[in-house]
């Protein structure tokens, strides 16, 4: 087995001995995802049932269904790590990681991810399909762009998490970066409410941030929504965002090197 084989087995493998934990994430993985679907089925019934910016009640839970699964496969939380090490000074003994330190963190999230998907996803979105219905066309091209464009929003959201971690480096605390972080996601990545709904301005305003790409894109992909033309210009733009994020990504961390080197780790 390859050396990035044992780094993503050896990361399942210590997942799995606290399965208890994503047992236990099924549970709030169905509430919140019945909790979403419930809001808009109100909302909808409140307008007699009559579509939302084009959108019907059977998208908008089809949407729901889609962005759960979205979010479990890109989460990333390398920017709680990178901050507890910093916190506790062990940053230095990391650098010395045989895969490097950002391309082993990264195979890290995926085994997290896997497995997450695996126990804390699946189970509640295959309950939430049998007890809502799953009602969208799937086409073997629709599902491997939506796959294509999952794996962007994968590497996006890893480089954004890694850029706020390395910024702990300077200021040495991560609580005002998640509060930041958080806020933009949730508005801006359409894991709460879809980007059809938003005012032109904002819009505007969330084309400008690669939020919307990590999630909202993926779904609207497998949803239909996304096709020909504006397909490949929303691939074009995650694969830009993921050029971007690794080169700023690079450099910064280049800097904070340097920043350990001279503090001593």
């Amino acid at each position: 087995m390859s050396l990035y084989g044992r780094v993503i087995s050896t990361s399942f493998k210590t997942y799995s001995t606290h399965r208890f934990n994503f047992f236990t994430a099924t549970l709030f993985g169905f509430g919140e995802l019945v909790l979403k679907i419930s809001v808009w089925q109100a909302l909808y019934a409140a307008r007699g049932g009559a579509s939302l910016a084009g959108i019907a009640l059977n998208d908008m839970v089809a949407y729901n269904i889609v962005s759960s699964f979205s979010m479990s496969f890109v989460g990333c939380r390398i920017m709680y790590e990178i901050n507890e090490l910093v916190q506790k000074g062990d940053i230095g003994q990391r650098l010395l990681l045989p895969l490097g330190f950002r391309r082993h963190f990264f195979l890290t999230t995926l085994s997290e991810n896997a497995f997450y998907t695996l126990y804390a996803a699946i189970p509640p979105i295959l309950v939430a399909v049998l007890v809502y219905g799953f009602r969208i066309e799937l086409r073997p091209l629709t599902v491997l762009s939506y796959l294509i464009s999952l794996s962007l929003a994968l590497v996006i959201h890893f480089q954004v998490q890694f850029l706020l971690g390395l910024l702990v480096f300077w200021v040495r605390n991560a609580f005002f970066l998640d509060w930041m972080s958080g806020a933009l996601f949730s508005l801006f990545s359409g894991s709460f409410v879809p980007m059809w709904f938003f005012p032109d301005w904002l819009n505007t305003v969330g084309l400008a941030l690669p939020f919307r790409s990590i999630v909202f894109e993926p779904t609207a992909i497998m949803l239909g929504q996304t096709a020909g033309p504006d397909l490949v210009r929303v691939l074009l733009i995650q694969v830009a965002w993921v050029l971007v994020g690794y080169l700023a990504s690079t450099g910064l961390w280049r800097k904070a090197q340097k920043l350990v080197f001279a503090q001593g780790g």
